[in-house]
């Protein structure tokens, strides 16, 4: 597993104090891709079925450093920090997870991608809209030439309306699947993956809008 920099919607300078590590998976058979059994012409695992994450509060990349990190790295940063998302966060006691299945079979036809996000404790934005949304980049057997890679999606809002959730009472909770977000998108036999950049949750409703993810796949080192 690779440890990335990801940029999600426009670049706005910004780091964050405690140590946060945005997690790139390999070999998620993803969205708007179609999913199979393990033949392709490209290398690929045996099975890469499930992603699960925690989730950590979005800030925009770092583009301009003002000053450098205290410790052995001493890597350039920006102070101060910047969130994607100036209106939704998880006031230092919330927490969430997001996970994508892949399920059906190639033999069936019925292909599919079964994503899903919970989060609690969030502040700020009650009664607004939170989508899931991922960063990705596909490679599969479905181009005239044979193999190919796509080019890099910086930012896949996945549904909308009852597919996202509404935060009540500081809680979100969506299920939805590929197939019903976009119909025919995930289809079997093709053994197509996809290299994950970032995904999480994102704020789609009220204003100052959501630049990035508001919640992002990742970790927290207290």
């Amino acid at each position: 597993m690779t440890n990335t920099r990801t940029r999600y919607g426009t670049g706005r300078r910004g780091a964050r104090g405690s140590f946060r590590v945005t997690i790139a998976a390999a070999a998620f058979a993803a969205f708007a891709l179609p999913v199979g059994a393990a033949s392709a012409a490209h290398d690929q695992p045996a099975k890469a079925k499930t992603m699960l994450s925690d989730l950590v509060t979005g800030y925009a990349p770092c583009t301009a450093p003002n000053t450098t990190v205290s410790d052995s790295l001493s890597l350039p940063a920006c102070t101060p920090p910047v969130r994607y998302d100036s209106k939704c966060g998880f006031g230092g006691t919330g927490s969430g997870t997001v996970k994508a299945v892949v399920t059906g079979k190639e033999s069936r036809a019925n292909g599919d991608i079964q994503v899903s996000a919970k989060a609690s404790g969030i502040t700020g934005c009650e009664g607004e809209t939170l989508c899931l949304v991922a960063a990705f980049r596909g490679t599969l057997d479905n181009c005239p030439e044979g193999s190919c890679t796509t080019i890099d999606v910086p930012s896949f809002i996945i549904g909308s309306g009852e597919q996202c959730c509404v935060v009540t009472g500081g809680v979100c909770k969506l299920k939805t699947t590929v197939n019903t977000v976009a119909p025919g998108a995930v289809n079997s036999g093709k053994d197509d993956g996809a290299h994950v950049l970032g995904w999480g949750l994102q704020r789609t409703t009220g204003s100052p809008a959501a630049t990035g993810p508001t919640f992002g796949s990742g970790l927290l080192v207290p």
